[in-house]
């Protein structure tokens, strides 16, 4: 008989379209990292990005938390009929409360003066506090990747209360 209500769930989980572990994936918060906006190239943004997705990875580790990437944002968004034009940056807040984040990560790359500064932010979407936000400079563009993952781990750290990237904190 267990084994006859083991299945009858696994089927009714599929006839709803979730499957076992989208259900557990609900109940661990969501940080979004939305894609960084500035004054360099396409694909330099992009990579750029992408180092501060794994800068959340680094300081969330061992925590039960999803972090959203840009593919992951882009499904939830389709199929809920969201509008993503305001992933530019405008309203970063609005943007995580859509796309079901309790954290959104932002920010902005520019040249000032001959310096390239990448500055980011960290949102709480239910109350849209900030958290907190920093930034870190580099004569070339192309340098800020080193910097910022370390960059990511501090403002995550402060954000969450954490005491380093290993320390386990309650999210949501």
């Amino acid at each position: 008989m267990p084994a006859r209500l083991s299945l009858l769930a696994f089927v009714l989980t599929c006839l709803v379209g979730l499957r076992p572990q989208d259900a557990v994936a609900e109940d661990k918060p969501r940080i979004a990292v939305l894609e960084l906006r500035g004054a360099v190239e396409g694909p330099l943004l992009r990579l750029l990005s992408d180092k501060v997705r794994s800068g959340v990875l680094d300081a969330t580790s061992g925590q039960k938390v999803v972090v959203m990437s840009r593919e992951n944002m882009a499904i939830i968004a389709k199929d809920q009929g969201l509008d993503l034009t305001c992933l530019d940056g405008e309203c970063e807040v609005e943007t995580g409360r859509n796309i079901g984040a309790h954290y959104v990560v932002s920010g902005e790359v520019m040249s000032l003066e001959g310096q390239w500064i990448c500055m980011l932010k960290i949102h709480e979407t239910k109350t849209g506090a900030l958290l907190s936000t920093g930034d870190e400079s580099a004569a070339r563009s192309l340098d800020l990747k080193e910097k910022i993952p370390p960059l990511v781990v501090r403002l995550m750290q402060r954000a969450l209360g954490t005491g380093g990237p290993k320390a386990k904190v309650e999210l949501g």
